[in-house]
């Protein structure tokens, strides 16, 4: 588990959103050294219908997020939305880098064709959890899916049962 946490993470647009609508985008500052955001995720984040869009950047701002830009194939997007075509060759261009992405489909892609580490938000708690940065799983995966951000009851059981909870 350290090495994967050692490098940077290029982040999904779900991912984002999620963390941030509990308030805790914070977790990705605190378990990488940097997140990478292309720009089509950061564009698709603008569009969103989130309630502070202005204040979302703000929290990506100050954990050391960086907008990063790379031209997808065009199988690639093709099969995927523009945002998850860009993280997985933004991922693949800077040397295989982990990926944080919640949908199923975008997460075969990347890890089965492209090879690359592949994390989602449940797993992300759970690693937050046995890294000790937070005590508890529950609650803040009852908070994304209260806020809206979709997570199936099958995801938050497994997450739960690993995380000892």
């Amino acid at each position: 588990m350290p090495y994967f946490f050692d490098q940077p993470i290029v982040s999904n647009t779900g991912p984002l959103l999620g963390l941030s609508r509990i308030g805790r985008i914070d977790i990705l500052g605190r378990m990488f050294p940097q997140v990478i955001v292309p720009r089509e995720v950061a564009d698709e984040l603008l569009l969103t219908p989130y309630a502070d869009v202005d204040d979302l950047r703000r929290e990506l701002e100050r954990f050391t997020i960086t907008i990063g830009a790379t031209t997808a194939e065009p199988l690639l997007e093709a099969e995927l939305d523009v945002g998850e075509a860009a993280v997985i060759a933004t991922a693949s261009a800077r040397g295989s880098l982990p990926v944080l992405m919640d949908e199923r489909k975008g997460r075969r892609v990347a890890s089965i064709i492209y090879r690359l580490p592949v994390i989602g938000t449940g797993g992300l708690w759970v690693a937050a959890k046995r890294l000790g940065l937070v005590s508890t799983i529950r609650p803040l995966l009852e908070g994304m899916r209260s806020g809206g951000y979709h997570l199936g009851p099958t995801l938050v059981a497994e997450c739960l049962r690993r995380a000892g909870e």
